[in-house]
């Protein structure tokens, strides 16, 4: 806890038996929390968008490809900003070629994608 608030690092969050490396809560949706987190602290992890109970039980799950590209930068954390309204997610990467996702709450589908290049 002392490393997390000096230096601002999420290493891992644990939810019953199950840890979420990097995780990043986002906000709580109907008593379930929405966050997102790598599989381990690899370059190669993959980043996942989840919806959890409590108990830690997953209610949805997304692993999308475009949510690889959160994880592409130099530090420690996720790079991203985010909105919500209780129905609908959306995520930003942060830089030049900026990028918006949105995300169904009730799924976790992606719903549509916008990059200003295209």
């Amino acid at each position: 806890n002392f490393f997390k608030r000096t230096h601002n690092i999420s290493f891992m969050q644990k939810i019953n038996e199950r840890v979420f490396f990097k995780s990043e809560p986002l906000f709580r949706n109907n008593g379930n929390m929405v966050f997102l987190y790598v599989d381990d602290l690899s370059k190669k992890a993959k980043v996942h968008l989840e919806c959890v109970d409590k108990e830690g039980k997953s209610i949805w799950k997304n692993s999308d490809e475009i949510l690889q590209e959160l994880k592409q930068n130099n530090n420690d954390r996720l790079s991203f900003e985010y909105r919500h309204n209780n129905e609908f997610l959306t995520i930003s990467l942060w830089g030049a070629k900026r990028k918006t996702h949105c995300f169904d709450l009730k799924t976790g589908k992606l719903l549509w994608s916008y990059n200003p290049e295209k």
